[in-house]
């Protein structure tokens, strides 16, 4: 997988989010947030750091997200770090 912020430039890549230090690179950063947390709820922190984003951003892509997919947030077990905590989760239609 190619490092996050490689490949193709789009308009949003160009579009600073208020209050984020990051770029918004919709498409990557958004497509790694989703499959970190299909059908395996992660908590902020661990989601932030695997995604290699601040909480901010994570928060950010995670509304842009759930625009077009469901997302489930609620307290269960964090399946990176054990802790039962907030977690969000999207799992695939049945």
């Amino acid at each position: 997988m190619p490092p996050l912020g490689s490949g193709f430039t789009t308009a949003l890549s160009l579009v600073r989010i208020p209050g984020l230090t990051e770029i918004a690179e919709m498409p990557e950063n958004a497509a790694v947030i989703a499959s970190l947390i299909t059908e395996r709820p992660l908590c902020m922190p661990c989601l932030s750091d695997k995604a290699g984003l601040t909480t901010d951003g994570v928060r950010a892509y995670l509304r842009r997200i759930e625009r077009v997919l469901t997302l489930r947030q609620s307290v269960d077990r964090c399946r990176a770090c054990g802790e039962v905590t907030d977690v969000f989760a999207m799992f695939r239609p049945e």
